[in-house]
């Protein structure tokens, strides 16, 4: 957005555009006539009504994630997947699966990096793990791997720039497949899988250890 202004600023300080027409080409495009077919091709793209679908699939999706969000579906859904990682490389799986689950549920790159990030990063923390563990799946599943999601909004971006369809070009995109396959490998024989103590969650631990001592005191009473 501030690289719009700027560039409407500009064209009306240096090439001496009105302020009406600098609104009409960001509304509607840029209307190159060079002559030259190729920089034509590039520069001819349209404005904001060119990507008037991209930007209401984006509307819509992120309203209906911000519902399932609110309802608790993906929390939920999430959960399950913490709660069956006995592990490090069982963990890591489920967060790669869990990013994927909000992705193509949701279509929303920005859903499928929040809501993972926020509900993992405390059993991180619980397990000794380091947090940039989790950044490292959340950037190879949510914001690489989003545009593996047919009707994502990364994928359908780029089929309004290449002009092809999602479903043909997602097979040869062989490093948003790579890199989770890569965090898998990583997670799995633990290479590259940092350790890191937090001191609040050894707190709550010893808090909660205490707690369930009790609790067995009380219930092995004499009665």
């Amino acid at each position: 957005m501030l690289i719009s202004i700027l560039g409407g600023i500009a064209a009306i300080i240096f090439q001496g555009s009105t302020f009406s027409h600098v609104i009409q080409v960001m509304t509607f495009g840029y209307k190159s006539q060079s002559g030259v077919k190729i920089i034509d091709s590039l520069l001819n793209q349209g404005g904001l009504t060119s990507t008037f679908d991209v930007n209401c699939l984006a509307i819509i999706a992120v309203a209906l994630g911000g519902i399932l969000e609110g309802i608790g579906v993906f929390n939920s859904i999430l959960n399950s997947f913490i709660h069956k990682a006995k592990n490090t490389g069982s963990l890591i799986v489920s967060t790669l699966i869990s990013i994927f689950v909000v992705g193509f549920a949701s279509g929303v790159q920005i859903l499928a990096i929040i809501i993972p990030a926020r509900t993992f990063a405390k059993t991180y923390k619980e397990r000794g793990l380091d947090t940039k563990n989790l950044s490292r799946c959340i950037e190879a599943a949510g914001a690489v791997g989003s545009i593996l999601v047919p009707w994502s909004v990364p994928a359908l971006f780029a089929q309004k720039m290449l002009g092809v369809n999602p479903i043909d070009f997602i097979p040869y995109v062989f490093f948003a497949f790579l890199v989770p396959l890569f965090n898998i490998i990583y997670g799995i024989t633990g290479f590259t899988i940092a350790k890191k103590t937090y001191p609040d969650t050894v707190t709550s631990t010893i808090c909660a250890d205490q707690a369930n001592k009790e609790i067995h005191l009380s219930n092995s009473g004499p009665y």
